[in-house]
């Protein structure tokens, strides 16, 4: 749990920095930061369905 939420706070800062490095143009770290951001994203939303329906 603690490496996903610390994923997602990498993601989102990558992301913030590049956009406001680059004024909001397309570059590498929105590229990863997106990635972290949703993997993240998708990686918790398996788990609540598993907690859902009592897997885990």
């Amino acid at each position: 749990m603690l490496a996903g939420g610390a994923s997602l706070v990498l993601g989102r800062l990558v992301y913030a920095v590049n956009f406001m490095g680059s004024g909001g143009g397309v570059g590498a770290g929105r590229a990863v930061g997106m990635a972290f951001t949703t993997i993240s994203m998708a990686a918790f939303a398996i788990y609540g369905l598993m907690i859902f329906a009592n897997a885990v």
